[in-house]
C-alpha cells in the first residue's frame, strides 16, 4: 500500500510542478581521447535489393487495318519524308522492349518485325540498326529514326535519305 501511496504522489508532483528551464551543462573534453564516427546515410538505413527488372512488351491492337509487307531491297531506295523522334518519348518503353534512351540507335517501322535490320546512308555516312519501335504516326512517313541515330547520320530534320532493309 505504500508503494502505491508513494508512485500517486510521485505522479501527482510531477503532473502538478512547472518545468523550469534548465540551463545545459557545460563541460570540456579531450577530442583525442574520445574516437567519433561520422553518421552517414548509409550506415542509418540499410541497403535494399533492387527490385528484379521486368520487360514490359507493349501490346497494341489496331483494328480495320492492313499492314502491307515490306518489300526486301538489293539495292539502295530513297525515302525522301524521313523524320526523328525522341525528346518526349525518352524513359519510357518502344514497343519492342527497349528502354528509349538518348542514344539508343533504331529506327520505328509501322510493319517490319522487331529486329530487322535496316541500312541507312546520308552524306558518306552508313549505319545498320534494328527495328525497335513502330510508327510513325504521321500519314506518309514510312521511318523514324531514334535520337542517336540521327545524331550519328547527321540528320536531325525531315528530309530525304537512302535505306536499304536487310535480313
Amino acid at each position: 500500500m505504500k508503494r502505491v501511496l508513494l508512485a500517486v504522489s510521485f505522479c501527482s508532483f510531477l503532473l502538478f510542478t512547472q518545468p523550469t528551464q534548465a540551463k545545459a551543462p557545460s563541460f570540456s573534453y579531450d577530442k583525442e581521447e574520445y574516437n567519433f564516427t561520422a553518421i552517414t546515410k548509409e550506415t542509418l538505413i540499410p541497403k535494399q535489393p533492387e527490385p528484379k527488372r521486368v520487360k514490359i512488351r507493349e501490346t497494341r491492337i489496331i483494328k480495320n487495318l492492313t499492314l502491307e509487307k515490306p518489300t526486301l531491297y538489293s539495292k539502295w531506295a530513297k525515302d525522301h519524308n524521313i523524320s526523328w523522334y525522341g525528346p518526349g518519348f525518352y524513359g519510357k518503353r518502344t514497343a519492342c522492349g527497349h528502354a528509349y534512351t538518348k542514344t539508343i540507335l533504331g529506327v520505328a517501322h509501322r510493319s517490319l518485325p522487331c529486329g530487322t535490320l535496316v541500312a541507312f546512308r546520308y552524306k558518306n555516312k552508313t549505319i545498320t540498326v534494328p527495328v525497335i519501335d513502330r510508327g510513325p504516326y504521321v500519314k506518309g512517313r514510312i521511318w523514324d529514326m531514334s535520337g542517336g541515330l540521327c545524331l550519328f547520320l547527321d540528320h536531325c530534320f525531315t528530309g530525304p535519305i537512302e535505306y536499304k532493309i536487310l535480313r
